[in-house]
């Protein structure tokens, strides 16, 4: 994530009410003692089932937490209200939302078939585009 999507809580830290109120913007998901819990409902599976395929590979490092996912294509922090901690992989400056990598185009995934090791990196792409 860029280092101002965390700026809103460098003080006060996330807390419990934090995610509470932003559960209604994504899919609720807890990592406890190195296990991956989510919600049943996920509004888009494949998205859902594509980041838990690459928080498991790096789950034994991870401590205990919980956390909102934004499994839509748009931003759901809208600034005009108070922060809510939502990891999204879209963002405007209008919005919250702290931004995380596509793990499509890093990695490829199980819903990408035609691209098993990703579409490629979008920092790279973007420099040879220019």
């Amino acid at each position: 994530c860029d280092e101002d999507s965390l700026l809103p809580w460098q003080k006060s830290g996330i807390t419990r009410e934090d995610i509470l109120e932003s559960k209604n913007k994504g899919t609720y998901y807890q990592i406890i003692n190195h296990k991956l819990y989510r919600e049943t409902e996920c509004m888009f599976p494949f998205r859902c089932s594509g980041v838990e395929h690459f928080i498991l590979q790096i789950i034994d490092k991870l401590p205990d937490m919980e956390f909102i996912l934004n499994t839509r294509d748009w931003p759901q922090a809208n600034k005009y209200n108070k922060p809510l901690p939502i990891f999204s992989f879209s963002k405007t400056p209008q919005f919250w939302d702290i931004m995380y990598p596509a793990w499509t185009f890093w990695e490829g995934g199980p819903a990408i078939s035609l691209y098993p090791t990703g579409l490629g990196r979008w920092d790279v792409q973007r420099t040879i585009i220019n």
